[in-house]
């Protein structure tokens, strides 16, 4: 659905009604809502080939990654991809 949506025109820019955009949603679902048929880390390598600048390990903070400035943790699935993007 990502990819989808990435093709079509999608911005991962894009604000949400909850005030936050694509990243702040991939990191509350990849920590929050661990489903089998969930594929998160595949949801990250969409957003990096479609712009969103990889992430950052917060030397200070394990687990926690910066991305375009800002402090974000995700699962460490979805770390590792926005970390090295690739999975």
């Amino acid at each position: 659905m990502t990819r989808t949506l990435l093709e079509d025109s999608a911005d991962w820019r894009e604000r949400h009604g909850s005030g936050d955009n694509v990243r702040g949603t991939l990191a509350w679902a990849s920590r929050n809502t661990p489903l089998p048929d969930r594929d998160w880390a595949s949801c990250a390598t969409a957003l990096l080939a479609y712009g969103m600048p990889a992430a950052e390990p917060e030397p200070d903070a394990p687990g926690i990654v910066r991305i375009d400035g800002r402090r974000l943790q995700f699962s460490d699935s979805v770390t590792d991809v926005l970390v090295t993007g690739h999975p």
